[in-house]
């Protein structure tokens, strides 16, 4: 974690097992570094945040559990008392995860993009499908000689990345063309009235695009790119994170704190409850490769246990963010098991590394999976089959998920036409 980037490269590492192919050079090497200087510099400091992630939470899920969503089984609307407001449906979503990941790439984009960004669930659809292209080949690609992965698994997931860039570029070209032919009816009208409210412009005109908009290093091409390695590195573990969180809540909390936190997120907040088993749940399911580095120049590796290792230039270290959350030592005997009052001290998870490689969308991660089981919980979402619960699984490249999907009921309000 404290290792110099000069003999440990977390960058050069996940170019070299494929991401150069799968997110281009621009969004492997420079990526990570303009996202952490957004989030500092424009993302946390954003005017009435929380508000604003509420919004589009809402929004999104209002979206995403509408008859004809993707995700979507059955939409029962139940017949009202009153004929002004407003109908009830329950209904019925086939799992829980892809819900999760569709409402949360909807809100990330919604924040970093703005709202002129036109987002549909074919776009949605292409993001999702091209993440798992991702998590493909880049498995096969860590095992396979390159002379077969790059042609069969990398150049193709490449191919794709492109057409996605596209269909980005021509979509942030779009917004941003409106937003200045706006910009310069209000200047032309000179009226005051029209310039009066920062705060809806700049949920129009999200920070991310402004600043690739009017960075004179930037192409719109330069732009797509690393819009593909955001909406990669920011919105599927914190959406599998939800979902887990979910899943625990239902299954491994006493019905008396579950009673306690759906009190809580009914009040419009974000239960503590819950926030409490998101972090648990980021302990008991980090990932079990959770970061990789590559040796660029020879050195000799200390383990805690005084055990001494010479690294070799070019080799590459596997690190589990999983196997330090299941130690006895430091977690207490039940560190195996799901425990919703365990205390969770400041910097003791692993699960968005640390040091010099510390996630720097931890903070907002924590914040909106917290967010998004609490509003869950004031949809009365419910496990369609708390008792058969499919099983955790650790084999994809990110938090863990679940063997088979999860199938939940959730009642919500729909505005009369």
């Amino acid at each position: 974690q404290t290792t110099p980037s000069s003999t440990l490269s977390a960058k050069q590492a996940v170019a070299d097992i494929g991401f150069e192919y799968t997110l281009g050079t621009k969004g492997c090497f420079q990526g990570p570094d303009f996202i952490k200087q957004q989030l500092k510099d424009n993302i946390y400091c954003l005017p009435r945040l929380e508000e604003r992630l509420q919004r589009a939470m809402q929004c999104a899920m209002d979206l995403e559990t509408q008859p004809d969503a993707r995700c979507v089984e059955t939409h029962t609307t139940m017949t009202s008392d009153d004929n002004n407001n407003s109908n009830t449906a329950i209904v019925v979503v086939k799992d829980l995860f892809e819900l999760s990941r569709r409402v949360m790439l909807r809100v990330m984009l919604d924040i970093f993009l703005g709202q002129s960004v036109r987002i549909d669930a074919t776009l949605i659809d292409d993001i999702m499908i091209f993440e798992d292209k991702i998590e493909d080949a880049t498995a096969k690609a860590a095992v396979l000689p390159s002379f077969i992965a790059v042609p069969f698994y990398l150049n193709p997931t490449k191919r794709a990345r492109l057409a996605l860039q596209a269909q980005l570029a021509d979509r942030m070209d779009e917004a941003w063309n409106q937003h200045q032919q706006e910009a310069t009816k209000k200047e032309d009208d000179n009226n005051s009235n029209n310039n009066n409210n920062d705060d809806d412009d700049d949920d129009k005109v999200g920070p991310w695009l402004r600043e690739c908009k009017t960075s004179s290093f930037m192409t719109r091409e330069d732009a797509a790119e690393l819009t593909v390695s955001l909406i990669f590195a920011s919105h599927k573990n914190a959406s599998i994170g939800a979902a887990q969180s979910f899943c625990f809540l239902q299954t491994q909390v006493d019905a008396k704190l579950r009673e306690e936190a759906q009190k809580e997120a009914a009040a419009d907040s974000v239960s503590s409850i819950v926030q409490k088993c998101v972090l648990e749940t980021m302990r008991a399911t980090a990932h079990t490769i959770g970061a990789i580095r590559t040796a660029m120049q020879p050195f000799v590796l200390e383990t805690s246990d005084g055990k001494s290792y010479e690294i070799q230039r070019g080799e590459v270290i596997a690190v589990s963010h999983w196997l330090p959350h299941q130690s006895r030592s430091d977690w207490g005997r039940d560190a195996c098991r799901f425990n919703p009052d365990r205390e969770i001290p400041k910097d003791s998870l692993v699960t968005f590394s640390g040091g010099i490689h510390h996630c720097p969308g931890e903070r907002l991660a924590i914040k909106l999976m917290s967010m998004t089981v609490s509003g869950w919980l004031r949809n009365k979402m419910q496990l369609a089959d708390r008792h058969r619960l499919p099983a955790i699984s650790f084999e994809r490249a990110t938090l863990a998920q679940r063997k088979n999907n999860v199938k939940v009921t959730l009642v919500v309000n729909q505005s009369k036409k």
